[in-house]
Formats: C-alpha cells, structure tokens, sequence
C-alpha cells in the first residue's frame, strides 16, 4: 500500500509510504517560532518594498533567509529589493537561487526577465518570460511584458505575435489600463487606426490621468491626419507630465505645421532642454526657427543637430569596427584587430563590446594585466553577463591574482548557476588555491618569552 503524506516543515514537500502494514502518517510538525520569525520579516521586508525603501526591504528579506535559507519567495523578495537598489549582480545571483530551489517559480522568472530587458539581453528576457507563462499560462504581467517585447525588440519584432499576448493579458484582467495602451499601439502600427483609438480610449478611460495613452493618443491622431486632436492629446499629456520630452517634441512638430511658430518654437526648445542629445529635436527647432526668419539661431541649431549626427555616426562606425575585429581575432590577426578596437574605443570609449574584444585579444597575445583592465570596463556596461566575468576570471588567474580570479568565477556561476565550463574552472581554481595552502601554510607566530 501507498500512503501519500503531507509533511509541514518550512518547505512543503511529498514524502511516499511504502509497506503492508501501517497506513499511518507520520506526525505533522508544527511552524516552529523562527519559521514564524521568517514570515515577520517577510511580510515587513515587503512592506518597505512597496514604500520605496529597497535598501531596508532588503535587510529584511536577508534576515528571512538567515532563519530560513530555503524560502525561493524571500530570494525573489531579495532579487527584487537589490535591483531596485542597484544591484543588478546580486538581483540576477538572489533569482537565479530561488529558481535553484523552486524551478517553475514563475515570479523569479518574470523579475529575471525584467533585468534581462533593462541590460538589452532581450532574446533571455523573452525565454524566461515564456518560462514564467509555462509555469503559470493566466500570468498578465508576463504577458503584458511579451507584449511589449515582441512589439519593440527591432531584431525580432512580432506585432501579430505582441497583439495576443495583450489580448491574453486582457482576458484575465480586462480593466489593465497599459495593456489596453499596448494593445492600442500595436494595432496602430498594424494600420488598424480606429481599433487603435479605441484601445487607447478605453485605457484613458480606466486611468484617466495616463500621459503615455495621451502621448499615443496624440501619434496616432497625428498619423490620421487629425492634428487638432493631436495637439489636444500631446497637451494633455504634456499637463500631466510637465518634463514629457517625446509629447513636447511631438506637440512642435504640430504646432509647425499648423504653422503656429511661436508656440512651435516654444515647444521645442522645452524639448531640447529636456533631451539635449536629441539630434531631430535640435533639428525640429531649427526649421521652425528658419520658417520664422530667425536664419542665425536657426543655424546654430542645425549644426547641433550635425554634431549629433556624427555622434551617431561614430557609434556605427564604432560597432563596424569591433564587429571586423572579431573576424581577425578569429583569423589570429592580433594586431590588427587591436588596432581596429582601439580606433573604435576612441569613437565610442564607453563601448562594453569593443571593451571586453580587446579583452580577448590581450589575453590571447599574453597581455593579461592589460586584459584585465579591458574586462573590468566591459563589466561597466555588462554587469550581469557571466561570459565577461568568466573571462576576467581566466586573465586574473593567468596574471597571477588567483584570489581574484575565483570572485570572478563565482560571480559568473551565480549569474549562470549549472553551467559546466563555469562550474570546471571554478572547480581547478579552487584545488590550486588549496594546494598553494599545503605548500605554503598560514604560520602563526608563538606569543613572545617574557
């Protein structure tokens, strides 16, 4: 005979009973006091969570896990709190345990998949987003997020796709104003313009005071050819958030055609000083500015516009040059592709590819304190993408900082738990660290003869 028995025991799991004689099942333990504890931090940790206090909220769920380290809700309570605090390391380390623990937790999937959309890992962001809905098919704001993933990744767009998962988040909760917006968004870029106005409206009618549905109400009128409206739209945003550079750009663009200047320039100049590296915006205001006769403002507008233009451009050229340096690390064309990486350095210094690139170059010509410096600026732009901290492991541990190295390792099997080349490394690194013990023991000196 086969007894299935609840046990109660902080986690709760299944335990089969196997046997022809008693059916009993063992005694169920009661929540002992720091279970109970747990819970209390839990509970306070979310709390502050929700009065925007990450920092405390995280002190709360450590002091949960410290009572009860098994608890995937308090990682993914914890994961939440250390991003929302800037740390997108020990957020991506907290979720990842969770998952370690509970594999379908479909919470600890959405908030990876939250990060993963903000550092541009979109094609992860989209796989752990699937995984939370497999786990949990009615999750909204999992679809919700898919939505506006498929709707906005350029590599892989997918309205068609973006419009059912809106209409999937719909379905469960009807009155979910941004949903509508999406959906609303969607179907305009679709050419389904009434459907769209419609959506948008309804949005506007669950939440009234929503300056994004304004500002895609005021787009979507404007395409229509119905600027009037539209002016009516982008104000309304505008009123609703004062500092809505896209609604006052937008509002410019209008304001010129109806040729109303003054009010156009006005508008305009409230975006520029908004969004200061906004090349159509300089640009904008500049032709507004000529269609006035104001020739010397206008100009100097133009040519911040030509400035940011080259800025562009050099980002492009940037990423050429980095993309051919791949291609001659690959043909072991060293030199060559470091010279290509350092001239893309010098167009783009904050580039994280061209960073970690020439990581790889200096590594593989033996340079390796160089390598680590490139590394380390990688991880300034890639903090949470375990293959550069593995590789700053590799230079570290080549350029003789072992103790180092095994951080970077650790730091990169955190981000990437289970993966077996990580797993190997850390594995050696830590027997040489062992072995350099035996061979040279920490001495303590006696205490001095009186």
């Amino acid at each position: 005979m086969k007894v299935l028995c609840l046990l109660a025991t902080g986690l709760v799991a299944w335990m089969l009973v196997e046997g022809g004689g008693s059916s009993t099942c063992p005694a169920v333990s009661a929540q002992t006091p720091e279970m109970d504890q747990a819970q209390s931090y839990l509970r306070q940790g979310k709390s502050r969570l929700d009065d925007k206090d990450p920092a405390g909220a995280a002190r709360d769920f450590r002091a949960a896990l410290k009572l009860n380290p098994h608890s995937a809700e308090a990682h993914v309570d914890l994961g939440v709190a250390l991003e929302e605090n800037g740390d997108q390391v020990g957020a991506v380390t907290e979720l990842h345990r969770a998952l370690q623990l509970e594999p379908q937790r479909p919470a600890a999937h959405y908030n990876l998949a939250l990060i993963l959309i903000r550092a541009g890992n979109f094609e992860g962001a989209r796989t752990e987003l699937l995984s939370a809905l497999e786990a949990k098919p009615d999750y909204v704001d999992a679809h919700y997020q898919l939505g506006l993933l498929l709707g906005n990744w350029a590599e892989k767009t997918d309205l068609a796709a973006a419009q059912r998962e809106f209409q999937e988040a719909l379905k469960s909760r009807p009155n979910f104003p941004a949903a509508h917006e999406g959906l609303g968004v969607t179907l305009a870029v679709l050419g389904n313009t009434e459907q769209a106005l419609e959506e948008i409206r309804i949005a506007l009618r669950l939440k009234p005071d929503y300056p994004e549905a304004y500002y895609h109400l005021g787009v979507i009128l404007k395409r229509a050819g119905r600027s009037e409206d539209a002016s009516q739209a982008f104000a309304a945003a505008i009123k609703l958030q004062p500092n809505y550079a896209e609604a006052h750009f937008e509002l410019g663009l209008v304001l010129i055609d109806q040729r109303k200047l003054d009010a156009a320039i006005q508008e305009l100049r409230k975006a520029v000083e908004l969004k200061a590296d906004s090349e159509r915006a300089h640009y904008s205001l500049g032709r507004a500015l000529s269609l006035k006769g104001e020739v010397a403002a206008a100009n100097l507008e133009f040519k911040q516009a030509q400035d940011l233009r080259q800025r562009a451009g050099d980002a492009v050229e940037a990423r050429h040059l980095s993309n051919s340096a791949v291609e001659q690390l690959q043909k072991r064309d060293l030199d060559g592709a470091e010279a290509n990486l350092r001239k893309a350095l010098v167009l783009e210094p904050d580039y994280a590819i061209a960073h970690y690139n020439l990581g790889l170059v200096l590594a593989t010509k033996g340079e390796f304190h160089a390598a680590v410096a490139e590394f380390r600026q990688a991880l300034k732009g890639q903090p949470i993408n375990p293959k550069v901290h593995l590789d700053l492991a590799r230079a570290l541990e080549l350029a003789g900082s072992l103790e180092e190295a095994i951080t970077e390792y650790e730091a990169a099997l955190d981000l990437q738990p289970g993966n077996s080349v990580i797993k190997g490394a850390l594995s050696e690194a830590l027997a040489k660290q062992e072995a350099a013990r035996r061979v040279h023991p920490v001495s303590v000196n006696p205490p001095p003869q009186p």
